[in-house]
């Protein structure tokens, strides 16, 4: 399954509030991917989850919960099978991992998928973006944990991230 533009800006959580679509490189970028060009050539929008929250807390009021950094969708070629991917960008973490929690991981989790309700299926994978020298790392942390909802944390860098889903 691959990226999904369609199903990405046509989802409530970015119809109700249409300022938490962003271009994919433009996020990245700001939570610290360095690079001369840009990684994702056709600009692919996501849902800004981070923004999603903080308009969600302002409206009720209610203080912020922690929240993945961004979300998309992926369909079937065919278009019939549809996922919501959630993504954490991890890119200013090192060169140790010791500044990540389990409970703070965990709880972006729930709280990104509450957000995202049943609308569409939450893919079974939650992605968190290392520099690609902390990907190992980061895969021997999440072993060590084994923190599982219905799906379980991967680590992996911007470029596996582009393979794998766009």
């Amino acid at each position: 399954m691959k990226y999904c533009y369609p199903t990405t800006i046509n989802h409530s959580v970015a119809s109700l509030c249409p300022n938490v679509l962003e271009n994919i490189n433009s996020l990245a970028v700001r939570e610290g991917f360095m690079t001369g060009a840009p990684l994702f050539p056709q600009m692919e929008i996501v849902i800004n989850m981070d923004d999603v929250e903080a308009h969600n807390a302002y409206l009720v009021p209610r203080k912020q919960v922690r929240s993945m950094d961004l979300a998309f969708a992926i369909s079937s070629q065919d278009k019939r099978t549809k996922e919501m991917v959630l993504v954490d960008l991890k890119l200013n973490v090192g060169p140790s991992l010791s500044s990540i929690l389990k409970d703070e991981l965990v709880e972006k989790i729930v709280e990104s998928r509450k957000t995202l309700g049943n609308e569409v299926k939450i893919h079974g994978q939650y992605i968190f973006i290392f520099q690609t020298n902390l990907v190992e790392q980061a895969r021997r942390l999440f072993f060590k944990w084994n923190p599982r909802l219905d799906g379980e944390n991967t680590s992996m860098d911007m470029d596996r991230l582009k393979s794998t889903y766009f």
